[in-house]
C-alpha cells in the first residue's frame, strides 16, 4: 500500500515539474539566462577562462562523485517527492 502511494506521489511530482517547465514564462527565463551566461562568458578572455575553469571543476566533481552519489539517487528522489507534495499541498 505504501509503495503504491509513493509511486502515485512520484508520478504526481514528475507531472508537476514537467508542467512547470512547459510554462512559457519558465521556458523564456531559462532561454534568457542561457543567453546571458553565454554573453558573459564570451565577453572577454578572463570571464571565459574563469567560467571554463569552474565548469571543468564541476565536471570533474560530477565524474568523481557520480558513482557514489548514484547510490543515493532513490532516497533523494523520495525526499524530493515528499517536499513537492508538501509544497503542492501548502500552495493549493
Amino acid at each position: 500500500m505504501y509503495r503504491q502511494y509513493m509511486h502515485e506521489k512520484q508520478v504526481e511530482g514528475e507531472w508537476f515539474l514537467s508542467r512547470v517547465y512547459e510554462l512559457p514564462v519558465v521556458n523564456s527565463a531559462v532561454e534568457q539566462l542561457t543567453a546571458l551566461y553565454s554573453g558573459v562568458k564570451q565577453h572577454n578572455r578572463v570571464f571565459r577562462f574563469t567560467l571554463d575553469t569552474a565548469e571543468g571543476g564541476m565536471h570533474m566533481v560530477y565524474q568523481t562523485a557520480g558513482p557514489v552519489l548514484s547510490k543515493f539517487d532513490k532516497p533523494s528522489k523520495m525526499l524530493d517527492i515528499h517536499v513537492l507534495v508538501y509544497l503542492w499541498s501548502c500552495c493549493a
